[in-house]
């Protein structure tokens, strides 16, 4: 009979210990006369145990020991606003609907009175302008820039050369303003005569406006059909707000017939008017 080499227990014949379950034939076999300090064999069966067992007894005690110094876990917050689990810090604050009229609600803006001619105070942007050229009345220099459009008087214009068909004209307002009414003279509403007596009517002479669109700051488009009048020709804007107006010129006539038939395209008077307007 052999004793076991990993517990020392007597092995009977077999390829196993009956005790440990070691391989039997990996130890060596003992030989005759071969001895063993009492009590081994059980000692070393029992010590494994006692190990494990103790390993096991400090293992809890090491899980209970950190438990109590962590405290018992706080339940997790619930995030109302994204419907899952999160720190109470990470919610949105919670708040009343604003009443009406109270800070943070937008409102219409509001005329503030009636409505007045604001064109005249308004920052004009043209396409370019002709040169100036001599009045056949007295000789005198006429000249065709921007301010001719806002100056009142018809009998002046601004004009530039050719067809003006795609081209814009942009009144950048003082403030911004309900529009009720825009209008324009559509072409170079004036007559002279010459010291010979000879009258020119430059309105029929030059081109003409034959239709325009009045844009707004949001994108409204007010379409405007021009008859062949010297006068003012208006059209309501509704009381849109706004703080320019871009006149994009549509249609224009040809020139005039004849050697003093002038090709350009002239505008005498352009008008806008509107309320300023309280803040929304």
């Amino acid at each position: 009979m052999s004793s076991c080499h990993r517990c020392g227990a007597a092995t009977p014949t077999g390829r196993f210990c009956a005790e440990c379950g070691a391989p039997v034939a990996a130890s060596p076999a003992a030989g005759p006369g071969s001895a063993r300090p009492p009590g081994t064999g059980r000692t070393a069966q029992v010590l494994p145990w006692v190990v494990g067992a103790l390993f096991v007894v400090l293992l809890a005690g090491g899980g209970a020991l950190l438990v109590l110094r962590e405290g018992p876990a706080e339940p997790a917050a619930v995030d109302v606003t994204r419907g899952g689990a999160g720190r109470a810090s990470d919610r949105a604050p919670t708040s009343a609907p604003p009443l009406s009229g109270s800070p943070g609600e937008e409102t219409a803006p509001t005329p503030t009175g009636d409505p007045v001619e604001v064109a005249v105070a308004a920052s004009i942007t043209v396409p370019d302008t002709a040169p100036s050229s001599v009045d056949v009345a007295d000789g005198s220099t006429t000249s065709y820039d921007d301010t001719r459009l806002v100056d009142g008087d018809p009998t002046t214009c601004w004009r530039t050369s050719g067809d003006a068909g795609g081209s814009e004209i942009v009144l950048d307002l003082a403030e911004p303003v309900a529009l009720s009414r825009v209008g324009l003279v559509n072409g170079y509403a004036k007559t002279a005569t010459d010291p010979r007596g000879t009258t020119y009517d430059w309105y029929s002479l030059n081109r003409r406006v034959l239709a325009v669109e009045w844009v707004l700051d949001d994108g409204t488009t007010l379409r405007q059909d021009l008859d062949e009048s010297r006068e003012l020709q208006t059209l309501d804007a509704g009381g849109a707000v706004t703080r320019s107006v871009r006149l994009r010129i549509v249609a224009v006539s040809a020139p005039g017939d004849g050697p003093d038939a002038k090709d350009y395209t002239a505008l005498s008077e352009v008008s806008l008017l509107g309320a300023p307007v309280t803040a929304g």
